[in-house]
């Protein structure tokens, strides 16, 4: 038998490293580990040791966890699905009308609730069969909850969703997480998704700000934790477990409840998530009852309850809507109100919460340098000695693609003394290990005074590079660079763009990125509407009729190679998907396109920009390096030998680049244009190979495989043009073994013969 390590995919799924078991000991082994791979074990696991990182229970791998919570997460799904669907059903049949539907939502999870209290035998509960007696059941839930009856009471109802959810699944080891995960997902539709901002915090995410805030810097009765949209429970449950680690022993079971029922608070405005999120609470304290302060509340509209829950809190925990206000909604809540939910909520936190108190927030990454939030940045300046935070990608969120960035200040200060604040940057490719065992793809350190957080909080990666490169001219020295053209709204792609020339003011332009712009090559062109009638801004009398190059104005990818760019001379118009560069003198298009293409304007771009979009404000700051004529001139001339080479131009000079294909002779090409530039940029040779480092794994925006820089296993450091040149290739030992004659024993024979 062969032990397997059981993960989420086929790349986490692969033999144990413990080797092979002999058919003769497997009863031995299995009678060993009985006790430690019963069920209750496994689940355990998953709730130890998480803030240095995940703990296995000896052969058990946890890739295991999240395939079971997919598996249990998938039937639990489909049968609240049905529950809902059966129970509305029955309503519309026995009464022509569909239910209330919070009703119809109270009544499925106080089933639900039921049905957990039962298969884990909580008193009286595990003695009544919810199939044929769903009153009695309910009536015992809510007893055991402390409040009214106030679910679908039809009793044709009760007993299609009982039917769904009863006698199908054990739910004695439910999950906490796979409830609020189901809770999101079956609960919420698209419209309250988008209406609400609901976007529930994955509870790994919840469990890495809540185990990284400074718990002990506060007395044990002065724990307070508040949640102002606690939704499904995510961080109460996870601030739950964190304080009953930190109590001592000689709790009792009741005194332990009772302390932490005092220190949790949460409102909350939608009922069923208050549900959810009792339940939660519950199954995370276990067995004991209800109890749990969750108030409804709408954090904009309320003054006093809000203000009076602030002014006890010492540890705020929050993942806040992140949708701006609608028009309706800034009405109702008054003049004066920000634009950004998220922005609205800060500035009232900060403007009643203790100075002392911790905070822990999800937030937009706009916080990190959008103008909307100066203010709010400069204040926790003010306010926090230390600012940890964490840019995430998107993807995070299960039904949303906004990037994120976790905020945790604590610390207070009451002098004008820096903020150290610790930077944390997780890429996409580093997602999985982040949400397994919290590593990061970098971190950096940065000191910043309540002026320039309020210009922005972002630490740059590649620091050191910046540093070195700052007395080069920047981008912005010596060249124009605008966006593209845009129209009148309301915005009607069959409007303004064609495949075909429809009239007098049709011209011929680039639509869209997407469309095949790649390093050196244009995207297709399509036709746009000119009409002086539907043009917005001033972008259409830019010098179209001029050779310039174009440059995505949206990242080309989410790592690290973010940018391509490519010289126009057909003189196409552009649309805001672009930025286009016009060189000043000095330069010219195709060297100025080659220094854009290098790995020092990606990973300027993809360092200094938080979002997806690449600002010309930043690609002004990008620094260019100083070509000497003759080195322009070679440049161009490799630029004109790749484009021979991409188009597969038969007058191509493939002599000179080797290679046993178009694709091997464009990489060879392509890796002397980068050694050229990066040999201008003159960094030493330790950061221009961090700097290189930075790419390694990534796609370059080429048609063909470029791969790494330097193969993973090199260590020597050597600037790239050395490492590229003929003289370095000669040098190699497989070089020097080809050029060494081989004899045979013959000839070796006959050589010693004459030797002798």
């Amino acid at each position: 038998m062969v032990p397997w390590s059981v993960g989420v995919d086929e790349t986490t799924t692969h033999p144990s490293a413990a080797g092979r078991i002999p058919a003769d000991a497997m009863r031995r082994f299995f009678d060993a580990i009985k006790t430690r791979w019963n069920p209750d074990a496994v689940l355990r696991a998953k709730n130890i040791g998480q803030s240095v990182g995940p703990t296995e229970i000896d052969w058990v791998d946890l890739g295991l966890i999240p395939a079971l919570e997919n598996e249990i997460g998938r039937k639990l799904d489909r049968m609240l699905r049905n529950a809902l669907h059966d129970a509305q059903r029955a309503h519309k049949e026995r009464t022509g009308q569909k239910p209330e539907s919070e009703e119809l939502y109270r009544l499925v999870f106080r089933l639900l609730a039921g049905k957990v209290f039962h298969d884990r035998k909580v008193g009286g509960f595990d003695t009544i069969d919810g199939a044929s007696e769903p009153h009695e059941i309910l009536a015992k839930v809510s007893d055991y909850y402390k409040e009214p009856q106030n679910y679908l009471r039809g009793y044709e109802e009760q007993l299609a969703a009982a039917a769904q959810l009863w006698n199908r699944f054990s739910f004695q080891n439910l999950s906490v997480d796979v409830l609020a995960s189901i809770a999101e997902n079956t609960l919420v539709d698209k419209q309250l998704r988008r209406e609400g901002g609901i976007h529930s915090t994955p509870h790994r995410i919840a469990r890495y700000v809540v185990e990284r805030l400074p718990w002990a810097e506060i007395p044990e009765s002065e724990r307070i934790v508040f949640e102002p949209c606690s939704g499904h429970g995510v961080f109460l449950v996870a601030a739950l477990k964190r304080l009953r680690d930190l109590l001592g022993t000689g709790w009792s079971n009741r005194e332990r409840h009772n302390y932490l029922v005092r220190m949790l608070h949460g409102f909350e405005r939608e009922p069923f998530s208050r549900e959810v999120n009792k339940l939660c609470l519950m199954l995370a304290d276990f067995p004991n009852p209800n109890g749990w302060r969750l108030e409804v509340d709408d954090i904009f509209s309320s003054r006093s309850k809000f203000v009076n829950a602030l002014s006890n809190t010492r540890v705020l925990l929050c993942n806040p809507p992140f949708e701006d206000f609608k028009t309706a909604e800034r009405q109702k809540y008054g003049s004066g109100i920000a634009p950004q939910k998220p922005l609205e909520l800060l500035r009232r936190i900060l403007g009643h919460a203790r100075r002392d108190v911790m905070m822990g927030l999800v937030l937009p990454q706009q916080f990190l340098t959008g103008v909307s939030y100066c203010g709010v940045r400069k204040e926790l300046a003010r306010r926090y000695r230390e600012i940890d935070l964490v840019a995430l990608p998107d993807k995070v969120f299960t039904h949303a693609e906004m990037e994120t960035v976790l905020v945790l200040a604590h610390g207070p200060k009451s002098t004008e003394q820096p903020t150290s604040v610790n930077f944390a940057e997780v890429r996409q490719r580093e997602l999985n290990s982040f949400m397994a065992s919290g590593l990061v793809t970098r971190q950096d350190r940065g000191e910043f005074d309540s002026i320039a957080a309020a210009a922005g909080l972002w630490v740059s990666e590649l620091q050191e590079v910046w540093e070195r490169l700052q007395h080069l001219p920047k981008l912005g020295d010596i060249a124009e660079i605008h966006r593209g053209v845009e129209w009148k709204p309301p915005f009607i792609e069959e409007k303004y763009i064609s495949k075909a020339k429809r009239g007098e003011y049709w011209v011929r332009g680039l639509k869209n990125v997407k469309d095949g712009l790649e390093s050196f090559c244009l995207p297709s062109p399509v036709y746009l509407n000119a009409d002086p009638k539907t043009r917005r801004g001033g972008a259409w009398d830019l010098p179209w009729n001029e050779p310039k190059i174009v440059v995505n104005a949206v990242r080309k990818a989410r790592g690290s190679w973010r940018i391509a760019a490519a010289y126009d001379l057909n003189r196409f118009v552009c649309t805001q998907a672009f930025q286009c560069v016009w060189p000043k003198e000095g330069w010219s298009l195709k060297s100025l396109t080659a220094v854009l293409n290098s790995p020092v304007a990606s990973a300027f771009a993809a360092s200094h920009e938080t979002s997806k979009h690449i600002k010309i404000v930043t690609m002004a700051e990008c620094r260019i390096p100083k070509l000497s004529p003759a080195d322009m001139a070679t440049l161009e001339r490799y630029v004109d030998d790749l484009m021979a080479t991409l188009s597969k131009q038969p007058e191509a000079r493939y002599e000179l680049w080797g290679g046993n294909s178009w694709q091997d002779r464009a990489r060879n090409i392509l890796l002397q244009i980068d050694a050229l530039i990066l040999r201008a940029y003159n960094l030493p040779p330790w950061i221009e190979r961090k700097l290189l480092e930075f790419f390694r794994g990534e796609k370059r925006p080429v048609s063909f495989a470029f791969g790494d820089y330097y193969p993973k296993e090199f260590s020597p450091t050597l600037p790239l043009w050395l490492y590229v040149s003929p003289n370095f290739a000669n040098c190699r030992g497989s070089h020097i073994l080809r050029t060494i004659p081989k004899f045979d024993d013959a000839a070796m024979t006959e050589a010693l013969g004459e030797v002798n």
